[in-house]
């Protein structure tokens, strides 16, 4: 992984992201409706702030290269001649939509609080979920999955593989239902059913002083999760211990565990590498269902509120916000593969010479 490649990684991904946010704000134009409409259509005597509206009107770049129409004709069709119908450069300078989105901080269209602030408080309450359900889905897929390769009771693998398989298999928010009735219902009631229980209003405080409230929603994550891991891995190190490399190492005496510690292990985490680019993502966009079933103000819950109530300032946010950890996820997994796979330094350093 040269200089020259990094460079042109970060350049299209700064590429990528702009071109994003065009399509994404292009997107947003075309949806009819607006805020003041959604207002408006809840309570009829709502009077229109107008700020959205002027807001969306706006050009979008820089330039525009479309048809230049005048109200009366706009009216009047028949007024139209062919010069009025093909497109027209016009430039737009800074009073467009996509210069104050880069340049100017965005409010949001419900509450008028800055979109900065509003998904910086979001992100802290998604990763006190996310970060240790992540952490947990790796750890347990991958000690299950070693596991089932080593034991000598068949049976039992056999039936943790089948139970991952119908976990994976259920809808989240059927599983975090039927968690909420066993272990917050009238079954046994030995866990909190919402967020909104808790006294505590700082997100990292949380596991410190109610931890109780975020059982069921990491296991809600983890759960249906851990069978992609557990799949992943398993299926590496069976193929790992189909070459010819493993016979020759358990012929020479080896322990099976010290094989798996030393060989395996490295092997498999490299395609795991990949699995970690597309979970990056999660820590951002969080568990759209989960954060709403136990009331969590996560950027989950925060992204399904600002697209049913139109407020498109932090919808944009969020979503740029998830393309970008995307791109992040990608480039730590490739610079992840490169440090543990010696072929691809190899490769590299030959191309040098």
């Amino acid at each position: 992984m040269s200089l020259t490649s990094i460079f042109y990684r970060l350049t299209g991904a700064f590429v990528s992201l702009m071109i994003l946010s065009l399509v994404l704000h292009w997107m947003i134009r075309q949806i009819p409706g607006s805020y003041d409409d959604f207002i408006r259509s809840e309570d009829p005597a709502t009077v229109a702030s107008g700020d959205a509206i002027n807001k969306t009107l706006l050009p979008l770049f820089y330039f525009s290269v479309v048809p230049d129409f005048n109200t009366v004709q706009k009216e009047d069709p028949a007024s139209l001649t062919i010069q009025d119908i093909l497109p027209r450069f016009r430039w737009n300078a800074s009073n467009n939509i996509f210069h104050r989105w880069l340049f100017n901080n965005s409010n949001s269209f419900r509450d008028g609080k800055s979109v900065s602030e509003k998904v910086t408080i979001a992100l802290g309450w998604t990763l006190i979920i996310q970060l240790p359900a992540l952490l947990l889905i790796i750890i347990c897929g991958f000690t299950l999955a070693e596991w089932s390769l080593r034991t000598t009771k068949y049976k039992l693998a056999a039936t943790v593989t089948q139970a991952l398989t119908i976990l994976h298999s259920m809808p989240a928010f059927w599983l975090a239902n039927l968690l909420l009735i066993i272990f917050a219902g009238g079954l046994f009631a030995i866990l909190p059913s919402s967020l909104v229980m808790s006294d505590v209003r700082s997100p990292f405080q949380l596991w410190i002083k109610a931890p109780q409230y975020l059982i069921l929603p990491v296991l809600c994550i983890l759960l249906p999760s851990l069978s992609v891991i557990y799949q992943l891995v398993r299926r590496q190190m069976i193929l790992r211990m189909e070459e010819p490399f493993w016979a020759r190492l358990i012929a020479s005496g080896i322990s099976k565990k010290t094989g798996f510690r030393r060989e395996l292990r490295p092997l498999v985490l490299i395609p795991l590498a990949a699995w970690f680019a597309s979970a990056i993502p999660m820590l951002i966009t969080g568990s759209l269902i989960i954060e709403n079933i136990f009331s969590i103000p996560g950027t989950g819950r925060l992204l399904y509120q600002s697209i049913a109530f139109r407020d498109w300032p932090v919808a944009h946010a969020l979503i740029l916000l998830a393309a970008f950890m995307t791109i992040l996820g990608i480039a730590v997994a490739d610079l992840i593969q490169w440090v543990l796979d010696p072929r691809l330094r190899r490769q590299n350093s030959e191309q040098r010479d």
